[in-house]
């Protein structure tokens, strides 16, 4: 007894503030009043059965009777019931014809004139249908369907004229005409509380009915017990009593009695506190173990995850800012083609897509050049086997790129799919230096060949070139004579002319000056590889005469010129062989043109000391060829 006079004391204090709203200033005055133990409290109870009350006999019973009589016993409160029709509730509540409603299902309408206590029951709302009903299989099916649900302003009929617009709704007055109504067929479905209908389906014997597990969220039906609107006395008196019973267990045993057959035991919360109680100490120790545990776990984890994170983040720099284009692909297990795993920023520029895009999507999806498509087969029909590697150099033909591509097979995937690493390196300018160094050197080879044969071969001019000098002079007499040894002579001289230009080609030159007359160069080397040419080139060559030297070795600008002359020679020649896609009007020419500009036109980066720069002369070698 200390116990439940303190739990009392302390509800006394607390209810207030919870249940009451305020308003019990303004309720009438007949509102307010004491209640002893002979004032006798009149209970309206429902004329109809349901699970919650019924009359046998002419006594009223049910869950809801024994509960408020068990308050009654509790608060020590006389109580007297009289069997009322639901829909007599409301007047009889306001006229003061009742005291009290026991298990009224709180809405907002009728919270306008009556106080409802903390809930008695909350029960879940269902769907009940016919068995044969096939056409409802969600809440969503019930649009368009005629749906039973109670009286107007439920909670059932609430949801359905929220949730269902679309329905027509059957208002009723109890839970056993909104059952009955399915269950001839006069209703599709009702929405009716679960303990309703799973009472009223047994008690009716309605064996055609079933409840489909279609939950209802937020739509719950709290029966509470219900009193005038501001007699805040009473509804202090009717919630403390209610507290009382449902501690020392005595709501639970009504409960079970009545409802145990359709929901499993509740436990009282004597025997909740000491599971709860033996819970809370198994689980603290198992809770302290698993603490420990989980912090030197969570310790180890985390510096795993740091190294694991930092080691992600140095490879994912590495795999993106690699010099070479790093392509991984996935073999399709369809054997179609190929999945792209991973691009790095070189090989998206390489294939013109981005590589965050073309992650994760078939090879033959993805926007390239006819070009890198050949490119890509070529590479998946040299795939190797696992664990080798493969080196391949492919020229794309439209952009003349040469890519030096290495495959490298790696280990196949979680899903046993091979996968390939593709390696690739633009190396067209290193091949095109490499092919320039290699002529250079054959020129340097030529150069030297050829100097050393001028050489010889000027020193056996020197005695043929004296000889004919002299005989024409021993014998100036003899016209004839004098005549065909000047014949001699000439062509000693052009073929000393010769020589020197072989000379001047071979680095063998016998002079050297700072200066040299571009004009001669270009001249000379027109001379000397003008007869090698295709006879279907045309020449078109323009070297003012008159132009001052420029300041540049000759060695080195015959050199030059003859690299570029060769040059539009291979062009043409590459152009010739095409001959029948060329067009008509194309004529295969070679322009030579040297030209002087002005001062200021280019800027000398090595001056040379002493020397005033006056101008430029500009050598121009074009050509109607394929190009270089």
């Amino acid at each position: 007894m200390p116990l439940r006079l303190t739990l009392a004391a302390t509800l006394a204090l607390l209810l207030p503030i919870v249940v009451s709203d305020g308003r019990g200033a303004d309720a009438p005055s007949s509102a307010r009043r004491s209640i002893t133990p002979e004032t006798e409290l009149v209970v309206g109870a429902s004329k109809e059965s349901s699970i919650y009350s019924h009359y046998e006999d002419g006594q009223a019973v049910g869950f809801g009777v024994e509960v408020l009589d068990a308050i009654a016993a509790e608060m020590q409160l006389k109580i007297r019931r009289i069997p009322l029709d639901p829909h007599e509730f409301p007047e009889a509540l306001k006229s003061g014809q009742i005291d009290i409603v026991q298990l009224w299902a709180e809405t907002p309408e009728r919270k306008e004139y009556a106080d409802f206590s903390v809930p008695v029951l909350v029960l879940k709302l269902v769907v009940v249908v016919r068995k044969d009903e096939t056409r409802i299989r969600s809440l969503a099916d019930l649009d368009g369907k005629v749906i039973a649900a109670g009286s107007i302003g439920s909670v059932a009929s609430t949801f359905v004229q929220e949730h269902v617009p679309g329905a027509r709704i059957v208002n009723t007055s109890t839970p056993e005409e909104v059952m009955a109504s399915v269950a001839r067929g006069e209703c599709d479905a009702a929405i009716v509380a679960r303990l309703s209908a799973l009472w009223g389906i047994r008690r009716q014997g309605l064996a055609n009915l079933k409840v489909l597990d279609l939950p209802i969220e937020g739509y719950d039906v709290r029966h509470c017990l219900a009193v005038r609107r501001g007699d805040d006395l009473l509804m202090h008196r009717l919630t403390e009593g209610l507290l009382i019973i449902r501690g020392d267990g005595r709501y639970a045993e009504i409960y079970e009695h009545w409802f145990g057959e359709f929901e499993p035991r509740r436990f009282t919360s004597q025997e909740v506190t000491i599971l709860v109680a033996v819970a809370l100490g198994i689980g603290m120790a198992v809770a302290l173990a698993a603490f420990l545990r989980q912090r030197r776990l969570t310790r180890r984890i985390a510096s795993q995850a740091s190294e694991l994170l930092g080691q992600r983040s140095l490879h994912a720099a590495l795999f993106d800012n690699h010099p070479l284009s790093t392509c991984v692909l996935e073999a399709a297990p369809d054997a179609g083609a190929p999945r792209v795993l991973s691009l790095n920023r070189v090989a998206g520029q390489l294939c013109g897509i981005d590589p965050v895009a073309a992650t994760g999507r078939p090879l033959d999806t993805l926007s390239l050049s006819a070009e890198l498509r050949r490119y890509f087969d070529e590479v998946i029909a040299r795939w190797p086997a696992t664990g080798e590697t493969t080196q391949l150099e492919i020229r794309l033909r439209e952009s003349r790129t040469v890519l030096e591509t290495t495959l490298v097979a790696l280990a196949a995937g979680s899903n046993g799919a091979a996968r390939l690493c593709v390696l690739s390196a633009d190396v067209t300018r290193r091949r095109l230096a490499d092919r320039e160094i290699a002529q250079n050197r054959r020129l340097r080879a030529l150069g030297e060949l050829v100097g050393g044969i001028a050489h010889e071969f000027n020193n056996l001019l020197t005695p043929v070139l004296a000889q004919a000098t002299m005989l024409a002079q021993d014998h100036n007499h003899n016209t004839q004579l004098v005549s065909e040894l000047k014949v001699i002579e000439d062509a000693a001289r052009r073929s000393a002319a010769l020589t020197r230009r072989l000379l001047a080609f071979g680095r063998r030159a016998e002079e050297a000056s700072p200066s040299t007359d571009a004009r001669a160069a270009l001249e000379s080397c027109v001379a000397l590889l003008r007869p090698t040419f295709d006879r279907r080139i045309e020449w078109a060559i323009t070297l003012p005469e008159g132009l001052p030297p420029v300041g540049c070795d000759p060695t080195d600008l015959h050199q030059i010129a003859f690299n570029l002359i060769i040059n539009a020679r291979d062009t043409l020649m590459e152009r010739l062989a095409e001959t029948p896609s060329n067009p008509p009007a194309w004529v295969p020419r070679l322009t030579i043109a040297l030209r002087t500009l002005a001062a200021e036109a280019h800027l000398a980066r090595h001056a040379r000391p002493g020397a005033t720069l006056q101008g430029w002369q500009q050598i121009t070698v074009e050509d109607t060829g394929k190009g270089i």
